[in-house]
C-alpha cells in the first residue's frame, strides 16, 4: 500500500515537472514571440521617423526659400570660442587679417597668407602690401559652404600653399563669419571680384590665380568667367572636388540617396535650385588653363561631376588653353583633404610652371 501511494506521488510529481516545463516553454517562445514583434516595431518606428524626415526635408526644400539658403550654404556653422580676425590664434604665422568692402557696401573678413621665404622672424615687421609685388605666384582661395576661413582643413591647405612660396589671399563670403550681408550666388560672386581687385590693386605684375574648393569651386568659376569677359582673366582656374550645376550635386549628395526612388525628386523638387551655380555653363566663359581635382570617393559631390565639368571645359575655343582633369584614388583623401595627397604639390607646381 505504501510503495503504491510511493509510486503515485511520484508519478504526480512527474506530472507536475512535465507541466512546468511545457509552461516555461510556453513562457519562453511568448517572450520570444513579444521581443520579435518589439524589434519589429522599433523598426516599423524607425522607418517611419525616415520617412517622416525626410517628407518635412521635402516640403521645406519646396516652399521655404530661407532653409534652402541656409541649407546650401551653412553660414551659421561657426568654430565655438575663435575669433578668425586674430589668424595668430590658429597657429598662422606670416598672416594678417584685413577687410575687404565690396562695391554693394558689405564688409568680408579676409586673410593674406606670405610665401614661406617672406615670413621674417617678426611678424610686425611685414609690408604686406609690397610683398604682393615679389613676383611670387598669388592664389585667391575661395573655401565651401560652412565654417570660416579658419577652419582646420582650409588652414592645411594655406599652409602647403605658403611652403610652395605662393601668396594666399583668402575671403569669408558675406553672411560667414565676420562678414556682413546674407549670401547668394550673386553675392558670392561679388565678393569674389572685390577680393580681386583689391589684390590685384597690390600685386604688380605677380601672377594671380583663383582656386576654389567645393561650393568656392562654382564662385571660381563665376569670378573667372566675368573677369574674363573684360579681357582680365587669371592666370588660370584651379577647381577642387566642385560640381556641374547645384541641381546635380544635391541629387548626387549622399543624403540624397534614399530621395532618388522618387521619380519626381530631380525634376520637382529640385527643380526649386535648377537655375543656379549652372557651372558647366559659365566654364565655357573661362580663357584661361583650368585643373579639375576630384577624388573617385568624394561621397559629397561624386567624381561624375567634374567629369562634366571637364566636358564642358573641352567645349572652349582651343585659345582658351588647356584643361586638365586629375582623378585621385585614395580612400582618405575624400572631400576635403585632397591636398593632403602625396602628389599635390607636383600637380600644383606644374600647372603654376606652366601657365607663369
Amino acid at each position: 500500500m505504501k510503495r503504491r501511494q510511493l509510486n503515485d506521488q511520484t508519478d504526480l510529481n512527474n506530472v507536475n515537472r512535465l507541466d512546468r516545463r511545457r509552461m516555461e516553454n510556453k513562457i519562453q517562445e511568448e517572450e520570444k514571440l513579444s521581443n520579435g514583434n518589439d524589434c519589429l516595431r522599433r523598426i516599423a518606428y524607425a522607418i517611419l521617423s525616415v520617412f517622416l524626415f525626410y517628407a518635412f526635408i521635402i516640403f521645406l526644400i519646396m516652399c521655404s526659400p530661407t532653409f534652402r539658403l541656409h541649407l546650401l550654404y551653412m553660414h551659421y556653422v561657426r568654430i565655438p570660442f575663435s575669433n578668425a580676425s586674430q589668424p595668430q590664434q590658429f597657429g598662422m604665422t606670416g598672416t594678417r587679417n584685413f577687410m575687404v568692402k565690396t562695391s554693394d557696401n558689405e564688409f568680408l573678413g579676409a586673410w593674406h597668407v606670405l610665401p614661406k621665404s617672406l615670413i621674417p622672424t617678426v611678424d610686425d615687421q611685414i609690408d604686406f602690401d609690397n610683398s604682393l609685388k615679389s613676383g611670387k605666384p598669388i592664389f585667391i582661395y575661395f573655401h565651401g559652404n560652412s565654417g570660416s576661413r579658419a577652419s582646420y582643413h582650409r588652414i592645411e591647405i594655406y599652409k602647403r600653399f605658403s611652403s610652395f612660396d605662393y601668396h594666399v589671399v583668402t575671403v569669408d563670403y558675406r553672411g560667414y563669419e565676420d562678414s556682413s550681408g546674407i549670401p547668394s550666388e550673386e553675392g558670392l560672386t561679388e565678393d569674389g571680384i572685390s577680393l580681386w581687385k583689391w589684390t590685384k590693386q597690390r600685386s604688380g605684375s605677380s601672377p594671380i590665380y583663383i582656386y576654389g574648393h567645393s561650393l568656392g569651386g562654382a564662385v571660381a568659376v563665376n569670378v573667372a568667367a566675368r573677369l574674363c569677359d573684360s579681357d582680365e582673366c587669371p592666370k588660370g582656374v584651379i577647381i577642387q572636388s566642385s560640381f556641374s550645376s547645384l541641381q546635380e550635386a544635391c541629387y548626387g549628395h549622399i543624403l540624397s540617396k534614399p530621395l532618388k526612388i522618387l521619380p519626381f525628386y530631380y525634376s520637382n523638387v529640385l527643380n526649386v535650385v535648377s537655375g543656379e551655380y549652372m557651372v558647366k555653363e559659365r566654364i565655357r566663359g573661362v580663357h584661361c588653363p583650368i585643373l579639375i581635382i576630384h577624388a573617385n570617393q568624394d561621397a559629397v559631390i561624386p567624381i561624375s561631376l567634374a567629369e562634366e565639368l571637364y566636358k564642358a571645359a573641352k567645349s572652349r575655343p582651343a585659345s582658351s588653353g588647356k584643361v586638365v582633369l586629375e582623378k585621385l584614388d585614395d580612400t582618405q583623401l575624400g572631400h576635403n583633404n585632397i591636398h593632403r595627397f602625396d602628389r599635390f604639390s607636383d600637380m600644383i607646381r606644374q600647372f603654376t610652371s606652366t601657365n607663369l
